[in-house]
């Protein structure tokens, strides 16, 4: 998706709980990196936001999701007028507050 310089746009994330219980999570926008061997990082809840991340109106919320269900939630993605090209990007990230134990999970054997 490519957005204007100075140009603002509404969008929205699904997060959906396709397990057997109650899911509680925390979303936030998150600073990405990558990692040694590959593959990316995202920073904690509650460290401040730098670089294409302050772009994103999205504020960090606690959301609880029944079995089965999805909520969506919006936010503002508003790029200055004097931004540059970027090769990072933000992620939405979410961390769940209690572990459910999926349905139907035994241990394995012997």
């Amino acid at each position: 998706m490519k957005i204007a310089d100075g140009a603002s746009r509404r969008l929205s994330v699904a997060l959906s709980n396709p397990g057997g219980s109650v899911a509680k999570a925390e979303t936030y926008a998150a600073n990405v990196y990558s990692i040694v061997n590959g593959g990316f990082a995202a920073r904690l809840a509650g460290q401040a936001e730098t670089g294409v991340t302050t772009w994103l109106d999205y504020p960090e919320q606690a959301i609880s999701l029944a079995p089965g269900h999805t909520q969506r939630l919006s936010f503002t993605v508003s790029v200055p007028a004097n931004a540059s090209p970027v090769s990072t990007s933000p992620l939405w990230s979410s961390k769940n507050r209690a572990r459910p134990r999926p349905a139907g999970r035994r241990p394995l054997p012997g």
